[in-house]
């Protein structure tokens, strides 16, 4: 049962936007109260569908994300042969994997990693036994579009039928699942119609049931890669369902999600395929061409600040557990610093009022002390100091209309913080540790205060363009309420006992994430469109 309700927030939330004259307001300190238990995780999805119809390489949600919304608690490494794990994602100074417990196995030359057990999922792609996805061939995706109507149009509607969506090729009509509305998204049937990141992706257009999607790679197929290897999926944000093709490698230490445990993700954004827990952190991500950037580890003092731990509470392997999730939430918390400098050069850019401003700099000085207590949390469980080494900022603020930073906000911070705040609170009533629990507490605090900043920025940027922004909010609901997946099993004995350190089993996380996307983003998103409505109704101008 959670400990923490998020009606508490809700009502934080309602108050402090002025969205019902019920709510009671008041500061979100839940301590000690017992609240509803979550069932199910919103999630993030690209437009189309993945392409088998089974179990798709991915995690959990940022609130849907991400959560991306919003967020990941993430420990890379899986037990290998003869019972080792790597940290994937961590370098040392050197560039080379830093590693608790030894390296993996895997890395001898050739494919240690074959695609035994594979059922051929059409459209030249293929599934394996142990989860991956990977490209065999590249085809033209066949398309069923247009469909027929399924509805009429209603008010706030954007698209009745497939053929109302015309903006670009191939569109569909698709439905929300929070919202009684319908979004319009856009497909293609062949990798010349993606453009990729340049400098950094080619596009692939995957094929689904229905059309194909963009999503970005390194190889256009097997062909692509070198001899024996093949080019595979992976989920780029470990849970939100980002997808990316990569070729295997030598130095691979897994081959598909089933080699990583019950909530393990096979994950290749390090430039071979490694281990990473599912999952979202505490603190706003750092979103770049839809992917969540973080700077990797390395080992160095200065970014941690000193913390007394009872190392002797757990086993070993427990603590070690307990000390790469708090590395991977220091690391996301670090990335929160450029989240938020990012969002203080836009808010000048789009000229938006000087409380905002003020909220966003302060933001980053709270961001920047979350990062240095989980790098001493994490250094202190690891036994070596840990800390960030540089973060990659391209391209960070190649979104600058007022819809495409409205768009970040939505996912870093009415979803993914809005979560994160829930998750902090939850950790902090589950730890043993008095110091630990003091400083989630008032992580929790900062997390939710930066939360609210991003609705007062929906708001105002709802009183700027109501209609293009009405539009984007329904569409991002219906975005992170795409992915339902099941539930992970209930908590091993290890994972319980990770609480003692602050870290919450993945199906706690899970939960949490999607109680925080009902109970609180959805129901105050819904608000402040009526709200937005209402304004436009008696003042017609608002709305032209």
């Amino acid at each position: 049962m959670r400990r923490v309700s998020a009606r508490v927030l809700r009502g934080a939330l309602f108050s402090a936007l002025g969205l019902s004259p019920l709510a009671c307001g008041g500061a979100f300190t839940d301590k000690g109260k017992a609240g509803d238990s979550g069932s199910s995780a919103g999630g993030n999805s690209a437009a189309g569908e993945p392409p088998t119809a089974g179990k798709s390489s991915g995690g959990k949600t940022q609130t849907g994300g991400a959560t991306q919304a919003g967020g990941t608690a993430e420990a890379g490494g899986a037990t290998q042969t003869g019972g080792t794990a790597q940290t994937a994602g961590m370098t040392s100074m050197g560039g080379t994997p830093m590693t608790f417990g030894g390296m993996g196995a895997g890395g001898a030359p050739g494919n240690a990693f074959g695609c035994e057990d594979a059922t051929t999922v059409g459209n030249g792609y293929e599934q394996c036994g142990n989860g991956a996805v990977h490209r065999s061939k590249a085809v033209e995706c066949a398309s069923k579009l247009p469909r027929p109507p399924t509805r009429e149009l209603m008010p706030g509607d954007q698209c009745a039928s497939d053929s109302d969506c015309t903006e670009k090729p191939y569109g569909h009509c698709e439905p929300g699942l929070q919202l009684p509305t319908t979004y319009c998204a856009y497909g293609c049937v062949n990798d010349a119609e993606c453009p990729g990141v340049p400098g950094m992706y080619k596009g692939m257009c995957e094929c689904g049931a229905t059309i194909g999607h963009c999503v970005n790679a390194t190889c256009a197929s097997d062909g692509g890669c070198d001899p024996g290897f093949r080019c595979q999926r992976y989920d780029a944000s470990r849970g939100c369902q980002q997808m990316v093709y990569a070729c295997q490698t030598p130095e691979d230490t897994c081959g598909g999600d089933v080699n990583c445990g019950q909530n393990g993700l096979c994950d290749g954004s390090t430039g071979h395929f490694a281990c990473a827990t599912s999952g979202c952190a505490i603190g706003r991500p750092f979103l770049v061409e839809g992917h969540d950037r973080v700077a990797p580890l390395e080992r160095r003092a200065d970014w941690q600040a000193v913390f007394a731990l009872e190392l002797a509470a757990v086993s070993p392997g427990v603590r070690a557990a307990a000390g790469q999730a708090w590395a991977r939430i220091a690391q996301m918390e670090h990335a929160s610093i450029a989240a938020f400098a990012r969002f203080a050069l836009q808010l000048l850019q789009l000229g938006a009022p000087p409380d905002l401003v003020e909220r966003a700099t302060r933001a980053m000085a709270d961001e920047t002390r979350h990062a240095r207590l989980a790098f001493g949390v994490a250094s202190a469980l690891c036994g070596e100091a840990l800390g960030p080494a540089s973060i990659d900022v391209e391209q960070c603020l190649s979104e600058s209309s007022l819809v495409e930073v409205a768009r970040l906000v939505v996912r870093e911070g009415c979803i993914g913080e809005t979560a994160a705040a829930l998750e902090a609170r939850e950790a902090a009533e589950l730890t043993t540790q008095p110091e630990l629990a003091r400083l989630l507490h008032a992580v929790a605090d900062d997390e939710a205060e930066h939360a609210e900043l991003a609705w007062r920025f929906v708001r105002w940027a709802l009183e700027r363009s109501p209609q293009d922004i009405t539009a984007l909010v329904q569409s991002e609901l219906a975005r992170a309420e795409q992915l339902d997946r099941p539930l992970p099993a209930p908590p091993s004995a290890d994972e319980l006992a990770g609480s003692v350190y602050g870290v919450l089993p993945e199906r706690a996380r899970r939960e949490l994430q999607g109680q925080a996307f009902r109970e609180v983003t959805a129901p105050c998103m819904a608000a402040l469109l009526r709200q937005s409505a209402a304004a436009a109704a008696e003042n017609p101008v608002l709305s032209a």
